[in-house]
């Protein structure tokens, strides 16, 4: 589940030598600090502030974070005299997109392993020490992040699900939301992931809702179907009439992904992400940064949602539990990780479900919205023994929502679990408030974390189940009040719109 990473390999011809050139970026130095963007996001997205939801504008935030002339200068001569090609500055003047050729001497090697997923950060060239953060390239073979659960019925527990159940349990309006100028929302996603409009109205129409067309970022080409599928078909039935955008990349790469959001005008400000894997798979460096573009895009007045993983507390292991390994990028702070849970019938409680990713992240410190509710739990709750997780790490997931059984139709009807299908339903309901604010002309929502925890409650608070993972000692308990299994709970619209409108 992007400061460039190594895209695929291209060829080139060399003093008649097949040489492997690679996709790299540069992460350069901005005009202000990390701190000061944090600060930023924070005054603006958390309640009671003087500029709560005073959002950003692209403009304003290039003007912080794009590097000054000199150094954007003396970065694109070096390249120059170091024979890259496709050099491209990002459109918040921090980044710098280019090939090189893999045996080029002026890159040193990683001093760590290749990850297994996603880029991988190299020593900052001595020269550009002064204006270069930091050097990505994709590893050589990146594996694809794991591919969605397409199950077939009966597999996961709970009753089957649609647009209509859902709607029923978590009170969302059957009606289309208001139809608001420069409004929409989107999807993430990667690797050969594809859909086809027809699907989507086949899904529709069973259903009895107006269809909507999918507007395209990026390929839709690949022959994968099941995460697209899913992933549209419930955020544009569940937010009817809100322009919905595929934004894809053909790499998992969040810094180029954010650049393709922020090439959308006008930007989507609900976005939903199902794809993810262990922190342990990936470059911590690379999650950092990416994390980094998370903020840019709630300065904007963004709200992102993330998969919390379908794994539990996940593992490092193999023949043995190892430590716990939550999902990235759910376990950024800039995100709202979504958790996973059933119901066995329309009026019965519902249940965490044991896949749900949940836990502590080994890479992120707890951020302070988060703080208290972390020491509640972790205060009050039986945990796992203390070695298999990171005291004091960001805690995941945020909310939750209905995972399990979700119909869907790809050329055929299935279903489909997983916390990937319980991410978009819950991001649907925000753009559905989001959209009645707009209409009153209230600015978008933004980053919803600080808010969230603010008031505790979303809804339904969801108090039973565990995510123990096979071969692990123990598993997070759901619990009265935030858990790392069910964070906050599951919506209920009245409930949420309250919360998040205040």
């Amino acid at each position: 589940m992007v400061s460039v990473t190594l895209f695929a390999a291209a060829l080139v011809c060399l003093l008649g030598v097949s040489v492997q050139a690679v996709e790299m970026s540069m992460h350069l130095v901005s005009k202000v600090s990390p701190e000061f963007l944090h600060a930023e996001l924070m005054a603006r997205s958390t309640p009671g502030s003087s500029r709560f939801r005073q959002h950003m504008s692209q403009a304003e935030l290039k003007r912080h974070t794009e590097a000054s002339d000199a150094c954007t200068t003396a970065v694109l001569h070096w390249l120059d005299t170091h024979g890259a090609t496709d050099v491209r500055v990002g459109s918040m003047g921090d980044h710098v997109f280019f090939s090189i050729a893999q045996s080029d001497v002026a890159f040193s090697a990683p001093s760590a392993p290749a990850p297994r997923f996603g880029r991988q950060s190299l020593p900052v060239p001595h020269d550009l020490a002064d204006c270069v953060r930091y050097v990505f390239r994709a590893t050589s073979g990146t594996p694809q992040i794991p591919k969605k659960r397409n199950n077939v019925k009966g597999n996961f527990p709970g009753m089957n699900q649609d647009p209509l159940t859902i709607a029923a349990r978590y009170n969302v309006s059957h009606d289309p939301i208001p139809v608001i100028a420069n409004f929409s929302q989107g999807v993430a996603e990667f690797e050969g992931e594809q859909f086809y409009q027809s699907n989507i109205d086949a899904f529709n129409t069973r259903y009895g809702l107006a269809n909507n067309t999918i507007e395209v970022s990026g390929p839709n080409k690949g022959g994968y179907f099941g995460e697209g599928n899913l992933d549209l078909e419930y955020i544009q039935s569940i937010a009817a009439s809100a322009t919905t955008w595929w934004i894809a990349e053909k790499d998992f790469d969040f810094t180029k992904w954010t650049e393709n959001v922020l090439s959308i005008h006008p930007m989507p400000l609900v976005l939903s992400i199902s794809w993810g894997s262990g922190e342990s798979g990936f470059d911590n460096v690379t999650m950092e940064s990416e994390s980094e573009e998370f903020r840019k895009l709630g300065l904007l007045g963004a709200t992102i949602f993330s998969a919390s993983g379908d794994q539990g507390t996940g593992t490092t292991g193999f023949f043995s539990c190892g430590t716990f390994d939550p999902t990235w990028p759910a376990t950024s702070p800039y995100v709202t990780a979504v958790g996973g849970t059933y119901a066995n019938s329309q009026t019965s409680e519902e249940v965490s479900w044991s896949g749900s990713g949940g836990g502590f992240s080994t890479v992120f410190a707890a951020p302070s919205y988060q703080q208290s509710a972390i020491h509640n739990y972790t205060s009050t709750t039986a945990l796992p023994p203390a070695e298999y997780f990171t005291a004091g790490g960001r805690g995941v997931p945020d909310v939750a929502a209905l995972s399990n059984n979700f119909e869907v139709y790809s050329y055929g009807w299935g279903t489909e679990t997983g916390t990937s299908a319980a991410t978009p339903t819950f991001a649907a309901i925000v753009t559905r408030i989001n959209a009645q604010r707009l209409s009153q002309q209230k600015p978008s929502l933004g980053f919803i974390n600080p808010t969230l925890y603010s008031v505790g409650h979303i809804g339904f608070d969801v108090v039973s189940g565990n995510n123990q993972v096979s071969g692990c000692p123990a598993g997070f308990n759901a619990t009265v009040g935030w858990d790392a299994i069910s964070g906050l709970g599951t919506p209920v619209f009245g409930v949420l719109d309250a919360a998040l409108s205040g």
